[in-house]
């Protein structure tokens, strides 16, 4: 069996699946983590959530099997997948609090209803992002830092222009294989350098971390309203921010 942990986990992913999950446990355990750090889920739920994730994994397993192309690490891939699996147990879990006991009819109109106001939400993010003019770029980029969601290279040569296209490779393969790993400080070192030669600042991680930060709240606080008639806080601006990310995606 092949010893490089990409080509080991390429060989299981081709003939032995059940390894294969017993061998991602490490990343399944890290990625929940981090959600817990993050308070999607609560320390009581972690056996629960490992337990429901890997479920989901196993029954997903099959069909990886077939669509995989081997143009990203096997462990990144599978922690993209064990990410979302994450999101939509979350998402499960809240409809589940909102909607306890409703028929199925009230439920679809329900649904439909927050779609259509979850689009209007989406609007006025967008909004609110334009507001930021020239900053807009940065501003997308290092909320998505800050909020660990994933760097595609357009988000970087959007704001750094002048990279080469071997540079963005390099920084879109780290993000795609540490995002979970960096601690909130380290996830900003390797764009620092960047920053410093676009707009000719004294940027540190750190200054960088909070001037992140302080966006992320200004546009809690502008989404919210003055005086407030919504109730944003960094959780679910993230999960309007990744509807936001995977509307543009879809290009409309």
């Amino acid at each position: 069996m092949p010893q490089n942990d990409n080509d080991r986990l390429r060989f299981l992913l081709e003939t032995d699946l059940q390894e294969l999950l017993s061998s991602v446990q490490n990343t399944v355990q890290i990625v929940i983590k981090y959600f817990i750090k993050t308070r999607l889920f609560t320390l009581d739920e972690y056996n629960d959530i490992v337990q429901k994730v890997n479920e989901e994994l196993w029954m997903r397993l099959p069909i990886i099997q077939k669509q995989f192309d081997g143009t990203v690490l096997v462990r990144t891939y599978l922690a993209v997948v064990i990410r979302n699996i994450c999101l939509k147990i979350s998402s499960e879990k809240s409809l589940d609090t909102l909607l306890p006991f409703q028929n199925f009819d009230e439920r679809v109109e329900e649904q439909v209803s927050d779609i259509l106001a979850l689009d209007d939400e989406r609007k006025r993010f967008e909004h609110i992002l334009r507001q930021f003019h020239r900053e807009e770029n940065k501003v997308l980029l290092c909320l998505k830092l800050l909020l660990r969601l994933p760097i595609a290279e357009q988000d970087l040569k959007r704001c750094f222009p002048f990279l080469r296209q071997r540079t963005v490779k390099e920084l879109s393969a780290l993000y795609r294989d540490q995002l979970y790993s960096m601690s909130d400080n380290e996830i900003f070192v390797p764009v620092v350098q960047h920053f410093l030669k676009s707009e000719n600042a004294a940027y540190t991680a750190d200054s960088l971390r909070k001037w992140s930060d302080r966006r992320l709240q200004s546009i809690i606080t502008r989404m919210n309203g003055n005086p407030p008639k919504r109730f944003y806080t960094r959780k679910t601006l993230q999960q309007l921010f990744e509807y936001f990310i995977s509307k543009n995606n879809e290009g409309t």
